[in-house]
């Protein structure tokens, strides 16, 4: 009879591994799911977060090309002025 319980016991050990294994393996799979969710939104966050250090150095080259635009157009007045003092001569 003990062997009876005892092997019983054993079904029932060996059943309740079984589940446990099973619990074990969909909590791997759940775990690997919001991993791999993560590791998605980290990646996104950091091409947008390249996005938009791109856009700030767009932004500060638009504003050196503003500086040369102005400067090149105070250079050009200067340039006319000093063909019209050329002529005056």
């Amino acid at each position: 009879m003990n062997n009876e319980i005892g092997n019983s016991t054993n079904v029932d050990y060996s059943a309740d591994v079984q589940y446990i294994g099973q619990l074990l393996i969909t909590l791997g799979d759940v775990l690997t799911t919001v991993v791999i969710k993560m590791e998605r939104e980290q990646a996104w966050l950091e091409q947008t977060s390249q996005q938009v250090g791109n856009n700030q150095d767009l932004i500060k080259m638009t504003q050196k090309m503003m500086q040369v635009r102005q400067g090149m157009e105070q250079l050009r007045k200067q340039m006319e002025y000093i063909q019209q003092q050329i002529k005056q001569l």
